[in-house]
């Protein structure tokens, strides 16, 4: 216990802080006023507690004391950093096509192509019944030669299933070689009643059998697309739910963030904006992004980049 609190002290006093100002965070400290009203007032831990952990009504009433002085308006407090997090470039005003080209140079790490309406399209745009495609080049590369652009989805993410039982048995999955798009399962073969160890076998739709491993140990897959590390398994809860048993199994996918052709969508709604991601994920850096028309310039209205505060 004196251990922990150590932990959560030196969390708050020391780690808290000093992210706060690599980031241009301001701090909200409740962890010091916190205690002293719980002295003052003679309290234990719990009685501001529901179960042991999450706030009770008295609990959150405290907590947003805290946390409401610091939810002001500071003219005063830079904000460069903060400033243009999204750029919109107007097809025909800020980017141009040129001979069924356009080329846009560009800082952040997201890129989002804007349909327009075919009644709003630009010109040099095709008919309505016959919208144009582009391809899309990021420095001069399609966005599927990325690696940053590919996503792990959450193992197991189950709709309607509350945590921990929706993580299925692995909070986190990584890997050290570029993904491709496909499904991964890991398959519990042998598991151990008493230590909770267990042996598993991990497979791919495209990469296929990809190693064995054990769960109190590091493993890393013979294509080196899945990285697990043993803290990572999340089993013990799982089990008393589920009872995890040889045959148990653990799904995630190898998902696209980007799209190597732009095909406009069907405008269903004119109320609504149509916006498609063609590349998400990359090096918040300077870029350039190239559309290539085919068979007809496409209907844009808008491009937008995202530029995240933080490289």
């Amino acid at each position: 216990t004196v251990k922990a609190n150590r932990w959560h002290d030196q969390h708050a006093t020391q780690w808290l802080p000093q992210i706060c100002a690599k980031y241009g965070c301001e701090l909200a400290e409740i962890r010091v006023p916190w205690r002293q009203y719980l002295e003052t007032n003679h309290l234990q831990p719990a009685a501001l507690l529901s179960d042991g952990v999450h706030l009770n009504d008295k609990g959150n009433a405290l907590l947003a004391s805290y946390i409401k002085p610091h939810l002001v308006y500071n003219p005063k407090l830079p904000d460069a950093e903060w400033k243009n997090l999204t750029r919109a470039f107007v097809i025909g005003k800020d980017a141009k096509w040129n001979n069924g080209r356009l080329t846009l140079t560009f800082e952040g790490n997201r890129v989002d192509l804007i349909a327009a309406q075919t009644g709003k399209a630009k010109a040099g745009t095709l008919a309505e019944s016959a919208p144009g495609s582009a391809r899309v080049l990021i420095d001069g590369k399609p966005p599927s030669q990325f690696p940053e652009c590919y996503a792990i989805t959450r193992p197991n993410d189950l709709p309607r299933v509350d945590w921990p039982w929706n993580v299925g048995g692995i909070i986190r999955v990584g890997s050290e070689k570029p993904l491709v798009v496909e499904d991964w399962t890991a398959r519990v073969l042998t598991f151990d009643q008493a230590t909770g160890r267990f042996t598993f076998a991990v497979a791919g739709s495209q990469t296929g059998p990809d190693g064995n491993g054990a769960s109190d140990a590091k493993f890393v897959s013979t294509s080196g697309r899945v990285v697990i590390e043993s803290s990572d398994w999340w089993v013990k809860d799982v089990h008393e739910k589920y009872l995890i048993a040889p045959g148990y199994v653990v799904h995630w996918r190898v998902i696209p963030q980007f799209f190597d052709v732009y095909q406009p969508p069907v405008i269903a709604d004119p109320t609504l904006e149509y916006a498609t991601t063609v590349a998400q994920g990359l090096a918040n850096t300077t870029h350039t992004l190239e559309l290539i028309a085919e068979k007809g310039v496409p209907p844009l209205e808008t491009i937008r980049v995202y530029r995240p505060p933080v490289k």
